[in-house]
């Protein structure tokens, strides 16, 4: 059994170069990735996803700002490298 317990969520992997030196390299479980929280979560779903959608289906179909000021999808490579922010921010979530 082990002697103290904030070890034993320890993993050691031993990497040797040579005969003479190891390297050792130490993971701690205990510092898990920080998680985001249901605030921020909501803020990057309704922020990063559904107005870059609402704002990309206004466009192609009103035509809104190239009537305007200008035109922001020139072509359909425009439309699909805009089109990709919301997949981008979807699967980041």
């Amino acid at each position: 059994m082990q002697d103290n317990p904030e070890k034993a969520h320890e993993h050691k992997v031993e990497q040797a170069s040579d005969k003479k030196s190891k390297e050792v390299f130490v993971w701690k479980k205990d510092n898990p990735e920080p998680k985001i929280g249901l605030f921020y979560t909501a803020f990057i779903f309704i922020f990063g996803f559904l107005l870059p959608i609402v704002v990309l289906s206004v466009e192609l179909t009103n035509r809104m700002c190239s009537g305007a000021l200008f035109e922001p999808l020139p072509t359909t490579w425009h439309a699909f490298l805009i089109g990709s922010v919301p997949i981008g921010n979807f699967t980041a979530l």
